[in-house]
């Protein structure tokens, strides 16, 4: 796998780790090492980190620790120690499927999208228990201890008052509430916001390197070229804008953005290619 140009061998975990949660729809964030505090300096870039360079930039000799922000319809489960865990790993064997992290202190961080795309406005836990938006992941450490994989599988987008049952007490923000109901598989509702969400959490230069990694990318910044792999490209013509999200050939003319890029790789439509990396997002991204 390359990531910006690199082998996945020479780059720190820290990278690979941000790479991997921004294609999941979480925002990152560099932290000081061994800390949660955000690093020095990176608070007015908060929302601008979306680019492979960018996620070089503040985590490849630095160091850091690695805090994620969920997405709007995300949550973090946060178990202060090992039994409370255990017990709602045996009460609730779907909810506890969903990503997991073992935290340095023995408790769990559990990732979950809310079914319906609303996050309940009131969530009650018991004592142990934190509902957050963000957190230290791995290979974060604190105290020389290191958060840890622990489910590897996708973020599961479940009811979170179901998936908190016996744990807390859940208020929906309507006590009718209208959120969108869950599409079912292959009947992803087509709006501007999933287009938006979608290239959110795929950023191009992302997108390449988990699935062309072939396409070795020269350049750095903004400007990136290479040979186009839709043609016989003796010299690189091929030019991504990573800070637009856009590509385009000098020689055979195709152009576009990921969702294009994909559309072309899968033989789809430009509809169907971005319902198909929508539910990529939420259920394929590659471990």
């Amino acid at each position: 796998m390359f990531v910006n140009g690199r082998s996945k061998a020479d780059l720190p975990e820290s990278v690979i780790a941000a790479h991997l949660w921004m294609t999941r729809g979480f925002r990152v964030i560099p932290c000081q090492p061994d800390t949660k505090r955000i690093l020095t300096g990176f608070g007015p870039n908060l929302a601008n980190l979306t680019t492979a360079a960018d996620i070089e930039f503040w985590f490849r000799e630095r160091s850091c620790n690695l805090a994620v922000v969920t997405p709007p319809d995300g949550v973090i489960l946060d178990f202060d120690d090992a039994e409370l865990y255990a017990r709602f790993a045996s009460d609730n064997p779907q909810a506890a499927a969903s990503l997991t992290e073992r935290t340095p202190r023995g408790g769990a961080h559990v990732f979950l999208y809310a079914a319906g795309g609303t996050v309940p406005r009131r969530i009650n836990p018991v004592d142990g228990l934190e509902v957050k938006r963000v957190a230290l992941v791995y290979p974060s450490t604190i105290g020389g201890k290191s958060y840890t994989p622990a489910a590897s599988g996708p973020v599961l987008t479940l009811d979170i008052s179901q998936a908190l049952r016996g744990f807390a007490t859940v208020e929906n923000t309507d006590p009718s509430p209208r959120a969108r109901p869950e599409p079912s598989q292959g009947q992803i509702q087509v709006s501007g916001g999933l287009i938006a969400k979608v290239k959110s959490s795929w950023p191009l230069l992302s997108y390449l390197a988990y699935f062309y990694p072939e396409v070795r990318l020269t350049g750095g910044g903004r400007w990136r070229s290479g040979r186009c792999p839709w043609h016989d490209d003796a010299n690189p013509s091929l030019w991504v804008d990573a800070d637009r999200g856009i590509w385009g050939c000098h020689s055979c003319g195709a152009h576009g953005d990921v969702i294009n890029w994909h559309a072309r790789r899968m033989h789809l439509d430009t509809v169907a290619a971005l319902q198909d990396l929508a539910r990529q997002t939420r259920r394929e991204v590659p471990a």
